[in-house]
C-alpha cells in the first residue's frame, strides 16, 4: 500500500510522524507482527503515525470540556487549569496506550474467535471433503457461511489467493497459515497442505483433528465451570458478604458512638456507590476473560 492509497489522515500523520518512526523502528517493531495477524492493512509507519496523532489530538476535546466543567463547579482557576493539564494529558496517554495494544488485542479476539468454533468447522470440512470436492472448491463453500465467523474470513482469504491471485492451494495454505492468529488453525492448515502435498487422505486427515479439537473444546468447557464456581463462591463470601458485614458492623459502631458518624456515612457511601460497582465490573472482566467461548 503505497503512501497516495491512504486516507487523507492517515498521510497527514504519517507526514508529521514518518521521521520520528524512522528513528525508533526499534520500539514499534513488536507491532508489525501484531498487524499481521490482527488482519489490519497498514503498515507499521502508517498505525504508529495515526495513533500518535489520535492521541494529540484527543485532549483537544477532553481538555476544554473538563475546563467548562470546573468552570461550571466554581473551581479556583488554579486548581481548573490544574484539573485541565491533567485530564488532557491523562486522556492522550490512555488514548496512545490503548491504540498501541489495540492490534494485539484484536489479535487475541480473533484467535479467541478461531477456536471457538474450529472444531465445528473442521468437521464440516471433512465432511464436504467426503463428498469429493477438490480443497480449493471446499474452502469456497466455507467461505460462503459466516456462521463461522473468523474461520470463514481466513477461507474468503484462501480463496482471494486461488482465484484472483492465480495461487494454487498449497501456497494458498501456507500463506493462510502465516498470517492466522491461531495456533491451532496455523496447525491444521499446514497439515492440510502436507496431506494434499503428499498424496494422503484429506478427510481421514479432518476427521482426526476434529475429534482432537472437540477434546480439547470440551476439556476447556469443563475447567471454565470449574473456575466460575470457585470465582462465584470467592465473590459471595467476599465480596456481597463480606460488604453486608462492614455495613452492619459501622452502623452498629455508630449507634453505640465508636466512631464519626458523618465519616463512617462516607466511608459506607463509598463502599455501596464506588467499591462495589468497580469490584462487580472487574469479576465481569475476569469472567468474560477466562471464557472459553
Amino acid at each position: 500500500m503505497g503512501i497516495s492509497d491512504v486516507d487523507p489522515f492517515t498521510r497527514f500523520s504519517l507526514s508529521v510522524f514518518g521521521g520520528f518512526i524512522e528513528h525508533n523502528a526499534v520500539l514499534i517493531a513488536a507491532i508489525k507482527e501484531d498487524l499481521k495477524r490482527a488482519g489490519m492493512h497498514l503498515t507499521v509507519d502508517e498505525y504508529v503515525s495515526t495513533a500518535l496523532m489520535t492521541s494529540l489530538l484527543t485532549p483537544m476535546m477532553t481538555a476544554p470540556l473538563a475546563f467548562v466543567v470546573c468552570i461550571a463547579l466554581g473551581l479556583f482557576i488554579s486548581t481548573t487549569v490544574f484539573v485541565t493539564l491533567l485530564v488532557g494529558i491523562t486522556t492522550a496517554a490512555l488514548t496512545l496506550s490503548f491504540l498501541y495494544f489495540y492490534p494485539t488485542m484484536k489479535a487475541e479476539s480473533m484467535k479467541k474467535s478461531i477456536e471457538n468454533t474450529l472444531p465445528f468447522a473442521t468437521i464440516y470440512l471433512s465432511t464436504l471433503a467426503g463428498t469429493g470436492m477438490t480443497t480449493d472448491t471446499i474452502f469456497r463453500v466455507l467461505a460462503d457461511f459466516p456462521e463461522y465467523g473468523e474461520i470463514s474470513r481466513e477461507a474468503r482469504g484462501i480463496v482471494a489467493d486461488t482465484e484472483l491471485f492465480g495461487l494454487d492451494i498449497a501456497t494458498s495454505l501456507s500463506r493462510a497459515a502465516e498470517r492466522t492468529p491461531s495456533e491451532e488453525l496455523k496447525g491444521l492448515l499446514w497439515g492440510m497442505r502436507s496431506t494434499l502435498t503428499t498424496g494422503g487422505d484429506l478427510r481421514s486427515f479432518l476427521i482426526e483433528k476434529g475429534k482432537g479439537y472437540m477434546n480439547n473444546y470440551r476439556r476447556n468447557i469443563d475447567t471454565y465451570v470449574e473456575e466460575l464456581s470457585l470465582f462465584t463462591e470467592l465473590y459471595i463470601t467476599a465480596v456481597i458478604v463480606g460488604s453486608i458485614f462492614f455495613i452492619i458492623m459501622s452502623t452498629i459502631m455508630n449507634m453505640v458512638g465508636a466512631g464519626s458518624g458523618g465519616f463512617m456515612v462516607m466511608i459506607q457511601n463509598i463502599v455501596v456507590y464506588v467499591m462495589l460497582p468497580i469490584i462487580s465490573v472487574g469479576f465481569m472482566i475476569l469472567v468474560s476473560m477466562i471464557s472459553p467461548t
